[in-house]
């Protein structure tokens, strides 16, 4: 009977694997086609001088990004879970990553206006790894960063070297985490319970994601954090 509990939690895992990876290739065709249209209508001179159209085109593309940010969550965890994941590493310039990431949030439907306070004091800043994947890992943090604390909070990011490692310090000012649910922070769909409170969206995918990218890369990730006054997720990786 164990046995047979257990090729059948084996198949049934496989089956949720394959849906999620089939599901989220399914939803990525129109996506793009929703990225193509939307940008070839904010290029036309008739929705550039019609506010109300201007508005609803780029009330699509924000809605379009927050839905393709999901998408690839739930892609790159069936990737992972699919045993058949790879990186591909080169030398990456983690200060250069940074400042692109920092770039493309700035231009995000509500991160713009946000201010990130840039401490980077770290000297040795190459590191072989999967340059898409560590973006990847920065972008979920910052994302989090953000959707826990208000706009009107700082966050800092904060870099330097110990040991051959090179760390970086995403630090908020937000709403924090108890110690009873921070250990289970990266594991797959947890998320910190908010009652009936919805007002935060998300899979519970992305620190599950973060810690096996940084796992992968010989690094690992650690959180500290107090109810009320912010966190600080901490990562590093030998350079």
């Amino acid at each position: 009977y164990a046995i047979w509990v257990i090729f059948s939690q084996r198949r049934y895992s496989e089956m949720q694997r394959d849906f999620i990876n089939n599901m989220t290739h399914e939803f990525k065709t129109p996506l793009t086609s929703i990225q193509l249209s939307s940008d070839y209508l904010s290029k036309q001179p008739t929705i550039q001088q019609d506010d109300r159209l201007r508005r609803y085109t780029e009330l699509i593309r924000s809605q379009y990004q927050r839905l393709n940010s999901q998408v690839e969550k739930l892609l790159n965890v069936a990737r992972l879970e699919s045993g058949e994941f790879k990186l591909k590493s080169e030398d990456v310039d983690m200060h250069q990553l940074l400042e692109e990431v920092l770039e493309t949030k700035g231009a995000e439907s509500g991160i713009e206006g946000r201010v990130f306070n840039k401490d980077f004091s770290a000297k040795q800043v190459h590191v072989m790894g999967d340059r898409t994947h560590l973006g990847s890992v920065v972008s979920n943090l910052l994302d989090n960063a953000v959707k826990y604390s208000t706009p009107d909070q700082p966050i800092d990011l904060v870099t330097y070297n110990t040991h051959g490692r090179f760390f970086l310090d995403i630090v908020d000012r937000g709403i924090g985490i108890s110690p009873d649910h921070q250990k289970h922070l990266f594991k797959k769909f947890y998320r910190v319970p908010s009652g009936n409170v919805h007002d935060i969206k998300g899979f519970g995918l992305g620190l599950h994601y973060v810690k096996r990218i940084l796992q992968m890369h010989r690094g690992d990730i650690e959180v500290e954090s107090e109810l009320g006054k912010g966190s600080t997720f901490r990562l590093h990786i030998p350079t």
